[in-house]
């Protein structure tokens, strides 16, 4: 049964995975802990930070106790903390939070109003700006998805086109999930592009909703930057994996394709055919984008 959009009795819960996250995790902390909605539970769990990041959550902590800090006991790499924190997570709203985005004060309200549309809504999102690390003024704006209201094939291809508008932002793996709809497509691979993964594994399962807000505010770069500070981050060692690393998520791709339940064995071929070639697709386009950058230069 879905939450009445009324009820602010609705628990969340927040998983923060962080990393030297000192310079901008104040800013990040002041805007979930001054949401109009207020009952959640703020989970940070922090691999081995080398700055002063527990030293600021500790100062929170002493303020606010809706937040549980976790230290882990060596650095395992960027998704294995996202799964830590999703796996630590009690209620049946769940959303990861950076520790260098920022949210408006409503977000959660309106996210968690978006359950509301139909029963089969499994993640709530907003529209995005994606702004400038330093001066925080938007250089993009992340119109999101909405997958209501359209079949199973119809949703993972939305999706799969919506990656190719901002591949790098994937603002809505940052929007609120009914979590026991996740919990089916977790934990995450430890891969270069898992979000994608994990987000066309979840598009067969059910609808993603976008709300026409614009609330959610993604800092530009960070891991996310190219593909080495991602491999970095993950702290991903196969070499087939990280040498071929959009090869690797195509074979994944069609792995999902073949394993869903929810469309039938000549959609699976139909959609596995139209994947192959949304890739090929892909990648002659990523090569042309680079020989003409180059040329520019």
């Amino acid at each position: 049964m879905k939450i009445n959009k009324t009820s602010h009795d609705t628990m969340v819960s927040i998983g923060m995975p962080v990393y030297n996250g000192s310079e901008f995790i104040r800013k990040a902390l002041d805007s979930l802990l001054n949401q109009t909605h207020k009952n959640f539970e703020l989970i940070i769990s922090d691999n081995q930070s080398t700055d002063n990041t527990e030293i600021i959550v500790q100062e929170y902590i002493k303020k606010d106790n809706r937040i549980r800090y976790i230290k882990r006991q060596k650095n395992e790499g960027a998704i294995s903390n996202l799964n830590k924190v999703f796996s630590m997570a009690n209620y049946d709203y769940f959303m990861w939070a950076s520790h260098d985005d920022f949210w408006s004060k409503d977000y959660i309200e309106f996210c968690l109003d978006g359950f509301n549309l139909n029963n089969n809504i499994v993640l709530s999102t907003v529209i995005s700006s994606i702004v400038d690390s330093n001066s925080e003024d938007e250089i993009a704006r992340d119109y999101g998805l909405d997958t209501t209201n359209i079949n199973s094939i119809k949703k993972f291809i939305s999706y799969r086109k919506y990656l190719r508008t901002f591949p790098g932002a994937d603002c809505i793996f940052y929007g609120l999930f009914d979590r026991r709809s996740l919990l089916k497509v977790m934990p995450m691979q430890n891969v270069v592009a898992s979000d994608h993964l994990l987000l066309s594994k979840l598009s067969l399962n059910g609808d993603f909703h976008r709300l026409h807000k614009n609330l959610f505010y993604k800092r530009d770069g960070g891991a996310c930057e190219s593909i080495n500070s991602i491999v970095e981050s993950i702290r991903l060692e196969n070499k087939i994996l990280t040498s071929f690393p959009y090869l690797a998520r195509e074979y994944f791709f069609q792995k999902i394709i073949f394993k869903t339940n929810s469309i039938q064995l000549y959609e699976k071929v139909i959609l596995s055919l139209w994947s192959i070639n949304d890739y090929i697709d892909f990648r002659f386009y990523s090569r042309v984008m680079k020989l003409f950058s180059r040329i520019l230069k």
